[in-house]
């Protein structure tokens, strides 16, 4: 298997949340649906709070 090309943490974080909402299409319910987005934005969002910590 080839190693992945690297990919900025912030590209990666975008990445995630597209895959994520397209992934909802594929569950049926509904409660979980929104429940699995609103924990992956959070992540998400602390993620991207950690990068710009880190830049400042």
């Amino acid at each position: 298997m080839d190693k992945p090309e690297p990919m900025h943490p912030e590209d990666a974080l975008i990445k995630i949340e597209v895959l994520a909402k397209a992934a909802a299409f594929l569950v049926d319910d509904k409660k979980q649906i929104d429940l699995a987005i609103g924990i992956l934005e959070i992540i998400a969002s602390e993620a991207k709070r950690g990068l710009a910590y880190e830049a400042g």
